[in-house]
């Protein structure tokens, strides 16, 4: 759902599913990936993806990061 509300230029609803289903899923590498990719905070979004790419290096969506 997150990946069709994007593509529907619908990024706040977006951003508010992967949140939600990050709670549920925290382990979640792609929605891990969409969190750091819609994140505002510019601090934060280099926190997520250091960690990221800390966590999951080999992973094929953070690859092109």
């Amino acid at each position: 759902m997150g990946e069709a509300l994007l593509n529907a230029g619908i990024t706040d609803d977006a951003r508010k599913h992967f949140e939600a289903s990050l709670k549920l899923y925290p382990e979640s590498v792609p929605l891990q990936v969409y969190n750091y990719k819609l994140e505002r905070n510019e601090k934060h979004r280099k926190v997520l993806l250091k960690r990221l790419k800390k966590e999951h290096p080999a992973h094929w969506m953070l690859i092109p990061l």
